[in-house]
């Protein structure tokens, strides 16, 4: 979308705080999505931001969709805090994971706690709404991890230090420095979870045999009623091969 690079150094100046920090050596690049092979070991975390909507076409969704579930991170930053660019990612997220929670992230969420502890921060004058000083980021669980992440309000000034305009919906300098490195982190730290989780096990043999059908019911309810997703698959896969029941188990969500 058109308004993508909205600061051409917004990136460039948070891992250039953060890689000294936490003592690794991380860069970044411009990915094109006609050019991307969307693969996590390649490009652990897409960065997305803007001020004005954007779309993505339904076989960019489905992309993006695999490059989540494969282990990849989706990080979202409100340039200046814009309210039409964060209603736009919020339907990004909606047409990813349509049955997924998208909410607020806890406050005693590990993110907050990866480096720095991050119990309130400062917000800019523009922020009207904020009656106390928690930091408020949005995300979406796979598995045991947030994979996807969206902070509402501006990081990159604070990023960047400096005075910040006086129309920016943000989080001061120091703070918003801090969570950008927090992000970093916690995404480093579970890419490896994210891989294991994308693992799963074939369960149903459709060629080859003649067994019965076993439909193992998972309950679906308003919560985060899926966690890992791999996990009930790779469960009945065990199931069946310790056992003598000749069935296939299938892993069917109900209402």
């Amino acid at each position: 979308y058109w308004d993508w690079n909205t600061d051409q150094a917004d990136i460039q100046t948070l891992l250039t705080y953060a890689c000294p920090a936490l003592q690794v050596r991380y860069h970044w690049q411009v990915v094109f999505m006609d050019r991307f092979n969307f693969s996590p070991r390649n490009v652990p975390c897409i960065y997305l931001t803007g001020h004005v909507s954007f779309n993505f076409s339904d076989e960019e969704i489905s992309k993006l969709r695999r490059y989540v579930n494969n282990g990849g991170f989706i990080f979202g930053e409100a340039c200046c805090g814009d309210e039409e660019w964060v209603e736009s990612f919020n339907r990004l997220v909606k047409r990813l994971y349509p049955e997924r929670p998208f909410r607020a992230i806890p406050a005693d969420h590990p993110i907050y706690n990866a480096h720095f502890a991050v119990n309130e921060v400062a917000y800019t004058s523009k922020v009207t709404e904020r009656v106390s000083k928690l930091p408020v980021l949005h995300g979406l669980n796979i598995g045991c991890r947030t994979a996807i992440i969206l902070s509402p309000y501006d990081l990159k000034r604070g990023w960047q230090g400096g005075k910040v305009h006086p129309w920016t919906r943000g989080i001061a300098n120091n703070h918003a420095r801090k969570i950008g490195t927090n992000i970093v982190a916690y995404m480093l730290a579970t890419i490896e979870l994210g891989e294991q989780i994308a693992k799963i096990k074939v369960v149903q043999e459709k060629e080859g045999s003649k067994p019965g059908r076993f439909p193992f019911a998972q309950v679906k309810h308003s919560g985060d009623w899926d966690p890992n997703p791999s996990a009930a698959s790779n469960f009945l896969k065990e199931v069946k091969e310790g056992s003598y029941a000749n069935v296939n188990f299938d892993r069917v969500a109900v209402d």
